[in-house]
């Protein structure tokens, strides 16, 4: 099992995220019979599993987040796609956060086993959230992030890539490739100056 602590402030407070990654071992141990019981162990095996979750110290309200999740697929000859990361029943909705709540964790097993793909990414950002049911509160607004995902050969993972902090580099192109996914939505600068 791998990680990383990402550290930084938030309104004053501090804040770190502690992100976990490793390998998956089977249906059981990841929980994939909550989404599917045809899922076989031999279906899961290899992939990475990653979880993170948030210490911070900043009360009531101060800490709701939300998780926002691109995903990127290399099919090679530089084709590339980017995606919002939502379960499909939540994807008729105008909500772009994977999670979110009350100092929410953040929990991914994948099993993309597309044999066209040969790397898999995911950039993954923490994000503030305005309770209000105002259009000009729809913002998001990356406070940290990180990188990670897998490379794959024959349809198998090759190698799982660690997680590493975000850039604003990253958040940049993946707002550039998804911003038009969620017209409603405003895709603001990454906010802390530290990283």
């Amino acid at each position: 099992m791998n990680g990383i602590r990402i550290e930084f402030t938030h309104h004053g407070y501090a804040v770190c995220l502690r992100v976990m990654i490793k390998k998956n071992h089977g249906v059981l141990s990841s929980g994939f019979s909550a989404i599917d019981k045809r899922f076989t162990d031999d279906m899961v095996k290899g992939f990475p599993v990653i979880h993170s979750d948030i210490v911070f110290e900043g009360p009531g309200y101060e800490a709701m987040f939300g998780w926002f999740q691109v995903i990127s697929h290399d099919v090679g000859g530089g084709e590339t796609d980017f995606s919002v990361d939502i379960a499909k029943q939540f994807q008729e909705f105008s909500n772009p956060f994977c999670y979110y709540g009350y100092k929410p964790e953040f929990y991914d097993a994948p099993s993309m086993n597309d044999p066209r793909i040969i790397r898999w990414n995911a950039y993954t950002f923490l994000c503030p959230l305005a309770l209000s049911n105002t259009e000009e509160y729809r913002m998001i607004i990356p406070l940290a992030g990180f990188k990670w995902g897998y490379a794959m050969s024959r349809g198998r993972p090759s190698s799982i890539m660690n997680p590493v902090p975000a850039s604003r580099d990253d958040w940049n192109l993946v707002r550039m490739k998804v911003y038009s996914q969620y017209p409603q939505w405003q895709f603001m600068d990454m906010s802390n100056m530290n990283l």
